[in-house]
């Protein structure tokens, strides 16, 4: 049986019980379905142009991941690795000015 893809690339598979995507799980595919959703709502809202928003303190953990997985491919060493990773933190994060 083929799966349906959404237009943001998310599966229908699993019906019950926990279900992963994206680095996320849920606790159904009810929930899951309800991010996909409100995802394309919002993706829709804009236009579908391509552009997306993020909100990048809920991102962070895999946009780690992504950078520890390419620091080993291009061999940085510890030290790079934590600079790229903690790059302008409170800005990404949303800190206001004169918090760290």
């Amino acid at each position: 049986m083929s799966k349906k893809q959404s237009a943001l690339g998310f599966q229908d598979g699993k019906k019950n019980g926990p279900v992963e995507c994206l680095g996320m799980t849920f606790d159904n595919d009810g929930a899951r379905r309800e991010l996909e959703a409100e995802a394309e709502k919002q993706f829709l809202a804009l236009g579908g142009n391509g552009f997306f928003l993020v909100n990048v303190g809920k991102a962070k953990p895999i946009i780690d991941e992504i950078d520890r997985v390419l620091a080993e491919h291009y061999g940085f060493t510890d030290e790079e690795l934590d600079f790229i990773i903690n790059y302008d933190i409170k800005y990404r994060l949303g800190a206001e000015e004169g918090e760290e």
